[in-house]
Parts: C-alpha cells; sequence; structure tokens
C-alpha cells in the first residue's frame, strides 16, 4: 500500500465529519486499514475521528 495513502483517508475523513456527512462502511474499513499503509500522521490522535 502507498506511504501517503493512510493521509488521504484520514484527510478525506476529517472533511466528512466536519461537514456532519455520515461515514459508511467503506470508510470504516479503509480507517481499519491506516497502520498497514504508512504515512505522516501522529497515530496517537483518535480524538479527531471519534
Amino acid at each position: 500500500m502507498g506511504k501517503k495513502k493512510a493521509d488521504r483517508v484520514f484527510k478525506r475523513l476529517r472533511k466528512k465529519k466536519a461537514a456532519r456527512e455520515p461515514w459508511d462502511e467503506s470508510d470504516f474499513a479503509q480507517l481499519s486499514l491506516t497502520p498497514l499503509m504508512g504515512g505522516n500522521n501522529d497515530k496517537t490522535r483518535t480524538d479527531d475521528y471519534g
């Protein structure tokens, strides 16, 4: 998986949260795979996604 893929997933989910759009099954599936994707995001910041 691409190194920047996780960063793109986080960015997209933050935008959906800010717009108060519901997350679908695909969003949760991608989020669950982010530890395998790599990227530069701080993995300790889980408060942004709840």
